[in-house]
């Protein structure tokens, strides 16, 4: 299942350029809505809303992209929140150092250049096919769901050297 990459506009090329590591160099799919027809056409209209929450749905990772740009976002906030309650496993890629992150964060792995996306791809290919099963296709109730989630989040957490 794809990564959903949410971002500001702002941050275009940092997006961009995590889509193509991870699409290219490691051959996993992602939602990036710069690429995505359908969302495009729906900017500026109520249907967006719904539209972002079932791609968010179709995917087992959110990955953040958080800079000094998200400060002044509705949508990146939103997103994590979905994914939050979906659920989904949680990521941020920033440039920001975690004093200045919001709390909310912190609970989960934060991404630092391409080595940590790199550490992260690997992961994520090792424990996709559980969180697709048991998350996506609900095979699991739903506490067990998150408890995939956190699984994923903390073995991410502790390669990244994180607590």
């Amino acid at each position: 299942m794809p990564v959903f990459i949410s971002h500001r506009t702002a941050d275009d090329t940092i997006a961009k350029e995590v889509a193509y590591r991870l699409r290219y160099r490691h051959g996993i799919t992602v939602f990036i809505d710069d690429i995505d027809q359908e969302v495009r056409q729906a900017q500026g209209t109520a249907a967006i809303t719904a539209l972002l929450v079932q791609r968010i749905n179709t995917c087992t990772n959110l990955l953040a992209i958080v800079s000094q740009n998200t400060q002044g976002s509705w949508w990146v906030p939103f997103e994590i929140g979905v994914a939050r309650q979906s659920p989904r496993a949680i990521t941020t890629m920033t440039n920001l150092v975690d004093a200045s992150l919001p709390e909310y964060l912190l609970e989960w792995p934060r991404l630092r250049g391409e080595a940590a996306v790199d550490t992260f791809a690997r992961l994520y290919k090792e424990q996709n096919r559980v969180l697709t099963e048991q998350v996506l296709e609900k095979r699991a109730s739903a506490p067990m769901q998150a408890s995939y989630v956190d699984r994923f989040q903390a073995s991410l957490k502790n390669a990244l050297g994180q607590r």
